[in-house]
């Protein structure tokens, strides 16, 4: 099953407010999923609507990457 259709169906019954089969749904078909960043937003809202800990569903956004300052091109002279 997709990564998508997962967090669908995660979405959809954390909506539905029924935390416990959340958790049980979670549990037996995620665990060892990594959400995409939209994946992961959609279950943190839903979490967030709902006062519930997203972590608890493995939802986290990593923190963009540090940039330098520095920008690197790669040139390629074709002539």
């Amino acid at each position: 099953m997709s990564t998508i259709t997962l967090a669908k169906e995660l979405v959809k019954i954390i909506k539905s407010g029924d935390m416990d089969y959340a958790r049980d749904y979670y549990s037996s078909w995620c665990k060892d999923v990594q959400w995409s960043r939209y994946e992961a937003t959609e279950i943190i809202l839903t979490c967030r609507l709902f006062e519930v800990d997203p972590s608890g569903f493995g939802a986290q956004i990593a923190p963009p990457a540090k940039s330098d300052g520095h920008i690197a091109y790669d040139w390629r002279d074709s002539e």
